[in-house]
């Protein structure tokens, strides 16, 4: 149903496309990188069936938590996996790189320290299981769009 309701406003907007999925774990103790759970897996797994370039993304809290009093020690907290013979696995080259780079990697980094660590804007996230239970939260997170938008537009 989650799958439907989403890939049925994407196809209505012609510029979306379900592009994978994206989890951040509770536990801070994975390292070093975030372990999808089974949950994620199922989903990717769902998203991949209809689009093959399809992606798992987790966060590292690890990595956030250990820098939320030194910005300077954030290292990348994003990891991405693909799916590889059925199994999701961590796009890598080597155990020291993540196999990807972010577009702008350090203004996505400042603008976490700015939304996550100064303001807690995260603590704010409307995922699509919170619209289900209130259909008045909006998963698609105008006002957050309108804060990161406000944020670049002035760096």
């Amino acid at each position: 149903m989650l799958n439907f309701q989403i890939s049925e406003y994407c196809s209505k907007s012609s510029d979306l496309v379900i592009g994978g999925y994206y989890q951040v774990n509770d536990a801070f103790h994975e390292h070093p990188h975030p372990i999808p759970t089974v949950f994620a897996e199922r989903i990717a797994d769902k998203i991949f069936e209809a689009n093959p370039d399809a992606v798992l993304f987790m966060i590292s809290n690890f990595s956030l938590a250990t820098s939320i009093d030194d910005i300077t020690r954030l290292d990348s907290p994003f990891f991405m996996f693909q799916n590889i013979d059925g199994k999701w696995k961590l796009k890598s080259s080597s155990a020291s790189s993540k196999g990807f780079a972010l577009e702008a990697e350090s203004a996505i980094l400042e603008l976490t320290n700015e939304l996550v660590f100064k303001k807690s804007h995260h603590l704010n996230i409307i995922d699509f299981d919170s619209h289900l239970e209130n259909v008045k939260d909006d998963w698609r997170n105008p006002k957050l769009n309108e804060v990161i938008e406000q944020f670049v537009k002035s760096n």
